[in-house]
């Protein structure tokens, strides 16, 4: 009762469920882009994603219209194939450490 009056006093819209969010949490961005959390994570650090946070260790909050442009999805693919790519060099004359099965 007591926040239906403040909303009547202030005249506040009531809280649509049914709004799209403008704002989305780190593992909603993940599953959006189709990448690991820890992907994302690493776009926010190189500001390629922006991204905030109220305060210190609080969940990320990342805009839905930065997820949807084309150049932060490309970059999202690069990252993750770059990911799957063995990063192993051989050296001449080196044995394998595992079998050749």
């Amino acid at each position: 009762m007591r926040v239906r009056s403040a909303r009547s006093y202030y005249q506040l819209p009531a809280f649509a469920q049914n709004d799209q969010p403008r704002e989305v949490t780190l593992q909603v961005a993940a599953r959006r882009l189709n990448v690991s959390q820890s992907i994302v994570r690493r776009m926010i650090e190189d500001k390629i994603l922006p991204a905030n946070q109220v305060v210190v260790c609080a969940p990320w909050q990342i805009p839905v219209e930065a997820l949807d442009s084309e150049a932060i999805r490309k970059e999202a693919t690069n990252i993750k194939n770059r990911a799957r790519v063995p990063q192993s060099q051989s050296v001449e004359g080196q044995q394998s450490m595992f079998s050749e099965r």
